[in-house]
């Protein structure tokens, strides 16, 4: 392998963060006022929606 493919699978891997990085921050903020509202059906639909998502 040379230093060209290394470079591109370190962009893709980056890219890929910078794609599931803040769809898992905007999980963990809605997710935690879904559980203190207790509004468990909202929570599993929003979860199966951003795993589609990803």
């Amino acid at each position: 392998m040379d230093w060209m493919e290394i470079l591109k699978l370190i962009a893709a891997i980056a890219s890929g963060l910078a794609a599931a990085i803040p769809l898992a921050i905007q999980l963990v903020k809605y997710v935690k006022q879904a559980v203190k509202e207790r509004n468990w059906n909202i929570v599993l639909k929003k979860v199966i929606e951003l795993m589609e998502t990803a």
